[in-house]
């Protein structure tokens, strides 16, 4: 079954002209492409070292977290790469204190997972040390996000 070029997707059209011929662009489409997988990729692998994080503090904490995220601020785990600030701000909210322990083990899971493709240094601190330097976990995850995507 072929398509005309008006029921295309936009991803199936995406570096061809309007007789769905290869244009120049086609290049600049398939890095778009890849970008977007990439940063599936990165938020993906984000997702599941939070996740992996807050099931260390035992399945009835994690269960009461995501409920609380879920029920009374419309967080879902999939929402979170999208919502990092809000989801950190209820961290911090939630946990207090805690949370910046949190922060550091959320970085250095997720840098584990990531070896290859991020350096942080950061994620070597003792949490004194975090705090002393007074690093930001949403600077450091912007970082390492774009380092990742570049």
């Amino acid at each position: 079954m072929s398509l005309t070029a008006t029921e295309r997707s936009p991803i199936a059209t995406i570096g061809y002209n309007d007789i769905g011929s290869p244009n120049s662009n086609t290049n600049t489409a398939e890095n778009q492409l890849n970008n977007i997988n990439t940063k599936e990729k990165f938020d993906n692998c984000l997702v599941q070292s939070i996740d992996e994080v807050i099931a260390s503090l035992g399945a009835p904490v994690m269960h009461e977290f995501y409920d609380q995220l879920e029920r009374n601020f419309k967080i879902q785990k999939i929402d979170i790469p999208e919502r990092i600030e809000e989801f950190m701000e209820l961290v911090h909210r939630i946990f207090g204190l805690g949370a910046t322990r949190l922060e550091l083990k959320f970085l250095q899971v997720l840098s584990k997972r990531m070896q290859a493709r991020i350096c942080c240094p950061e994620c070597e601190y003792t949490v004194s040390k975090w705090i002393e330097m007074d690093v930001s976990f949403i600077d450091t995850l912007s970082r390492l996000r774009n380092q990742y995507l570049n």
